[in-house]
């Protein structure tokens, strides 16, 4: 009984896991530029970036924002983008290795507690 739930457990936290790993690949973030000397920031100091973080972490895109931008303005944007988006797209894919653990461990322990014999 206690291997099953101990299954059910690693099973259930996989799929947390899977879950939070493609929120981190797939969510377009902001990043923060009040902090910066450029004086064209928008309206409490974020942008959207443009790009996924898997689009950078696989295809490395470091793409400028649309608009009409001085191009120090877009370059930044672009640069601190890329940044925050490489480490969020590593960070799922640290989560996604932690999921595939689970999932092996649940696995494991599931399939060794059914081949063994009832105690009577």
């Amino acid at each position: 009984m206690r291997t099953r739930l101990l299954a059910l457990v690693c099973l259930a936290a996989a799929l947390v896991a899977f879950v939070g790993a493609a929120v981190l690949m797939l969510d377009n973030i902001s990043v923060d530029l009040s902090s910066t000397g450029v004086k064209e920031v928008a309206s409490g100091g974020g942008f959207g970036c443009v790009v996924a973080p898997w689009d950078a972490g696989v295809n490395g895109d470091a793409s400028e924002p649309g608009g009409e931008w001085t191009p120090a303005l877009r370059e930044e944007v672009a640069a601190k983008c890329y940044e925050a988006n490489l480490a969020r797209y590593n960070t799922g894919r640290g989560v996604a290795a932690l999921g595939v653990v689970l999932l092996g461990v649940a696995v494991v322990v599931g399939v060794r507690g059914r081949s063994r014999p009832a105690r009577a």
